[in-house]
């Protein structure tokens, strides 16, 4: 706000600014009498020039600006409030009722008599008849042979391999043994002992001895084995076996033969037969009843009620205050100018 203020106040300086300038303008008409250029008149005549000065001068403005103020202001609305009550409403419901209906049926019995019919059927009859049947029966007879079978025989090769032995060598290996030996220490004498004291202590030493070492040393060698070799012979035999042969031998036996043959004969059948019979019975039907019943249903109403609350009113107050403006002020200074004179006077 106060920065608008301050632009307002210097743009309305500014638009004084040219009426200065205009006024300067006007009082250019001469420094004097005589006039603007040499010619008539005594002495020189000339004109004057214009310079302009600016200064600034602080001067008091009257500004307005709206100052913003609050206020606390109890209004009344009205307000819809949900209200229930209990209503009594009645409706139609439908009652399934059960009644009893005589109805009829027509039912058909069924019932055998008894029939003689004939029939005829087939009666077998077995009969013996003789028939020539063919059998096969097996002869042995002895029948000489001879064979070719390999005899194994066995053989003994010469043969040699190469073995390897271990043999044990000594080695004298020399190896570093450490043992305690006695040894006299001196003590220097102390507080506790001011005479001092010699002590046998038992000092490590370190001594190299040779030990004997058994290492195995492996040898080859070729050696001679024995090994039996089998081989095959083929050898004639001369074997007996027995040769069976198939001889066929007509036998005549008696076969007994079934055949079918027809007879007649009387028989008794029972004959279903429907008799129609008619039935009453008792069926069960369902009927919806109308029927008007009774209930409470919560209703809920809304109720204007008047109520008060407080509303913030923001309201803008005019007010003035002095402020204090730096103003542009223009001053036309006349300046002389010496003209040469044409005439040469």
């Amino acid at each position: 706000m106060k920065r608008l203020v301050i632009g307002v106040a210097a743009l309305a300086l500014l638009l004084q600014v040219p009426g200065a300038a205009s006024a300067c303008h006007r009082n250019r008409g001469g420094c004097g009498g005589g006039y603007s250029s040499c010619g008539y008149g005594g002495g020189y005549g000339g004109g004057c020039g214009v310079q302009y000065q600016v200064s600034y001068q602080q001067v008091q403005r009257t500004v307005y600006e709206c100052v913003p103020q609050t206020q606390v202001v109890q209004q009344t609305a009205t307000v819809l409030v949900p209200t229930t009550r209990q209503v009594e409403q009645s409706y139609t419901v439908c009652v399934p009722t059960y009644r009893n209906i005589q109805q009829q049926r027509t039912v058909y019995q069924c019932s055998y008599v008894q029939k003689q019919v004939q029939r005829t059927i087939c009666v077998p009859v077995t009969t013996m008849v003789q028939r020539t049947v063919y059998q096969c029966v097996p002869s042995y007879q002895n029948v000489s042979q001879q064979i070719t079978v390999m005899v194994p025989q066995m053989q003994q090769v010469q043969q040699q391999r190469t073995v390897c032995t271990m043999q044990q060598v000594a080695q004298t290996v020399p190896c570093q043994v450490t043992t305690c030996m006695p040894s006299l220490v001196q003590i220097p004498p102390s507080c506790c002992n001011p005479c001092g004291a010699t002590i046998c202590q038992m000092v490590p030493v370190t001594q190299t001895i040779n030990r004997t070492v058994i290492r195995c040393i492996p040898q080859t060698h070729v050696e001679n084995y024995t090994v039996n070799v089998c081989t095959y012979k083929p050898t004639t035999q001369t074997v007996t076996r027995q040769v069976c042969t198939m001889q066929q031998v007509a036998r005549t036996i008696q076969v007994p033969v079934c055949s079918l043959q027809q007879q007649v004969q009387n028989v008794t059948v029972n004959v279903p037969v429907t008799t129609p019979v008619v039935q009453n019975y008792t069926v069960q039907v369902c009927e919806m009843v109308p029927t008007v019943q009774k209930r409470m249903v919560t209703v809920v109403e809304c109720v204007p009620t008047q109520r008060k609350y407080n509303v913030n009113v923001v309201t803008y107050q005019r007010v003035a205050r002095q402020i204090t403006v730096c103003v542009p002020v223009v001053t036309c200074v006349p300046t002389p100018v010496v003209c040469a004179s044409p005439c040469g006077y």
